[in-house]
């Protein structure tokens, strides 16, 4: 499903783009962001590939819905650096 973030007066919503339907709000952007790609990358029927240079235990979610990670990256609860 397709979902983006809209900031209203109590914080930044992620809503699903099909249904409109509001799958949860967040204080900040990135955490909406955070919380948009747990969506994706929780959705049924994703592929997932290890791939070199990941964090360990990461993947990396394939489909023509791809996004790119915008913002900081955690991996087990701690911020990793970005691998460039």
């Amino acid at each position: 499903m397709p979902y983006d973030i809209r900031k209203e007066a109590d914080g930044y919503h992620v809503y699903n783009q099909v249904t409109g339907e509001d799958k949860g709000k967040s204080a900040t952007r990135a955490k909406a962001e955070a919380h948009m790609q747990a969506m994706y990358a929780h959705e049924p029927g994703r592929v997932r590939h290890s791939s070199p240079g990941m964090a360990a235990g990461g993947g990396m979610v394939l489909n023509d819905e791809y996004r790119p990670v915008v913002g900081d990256i955690y991996v087990d609860g701690k911020k990793v650096k970005r691998q460039e």
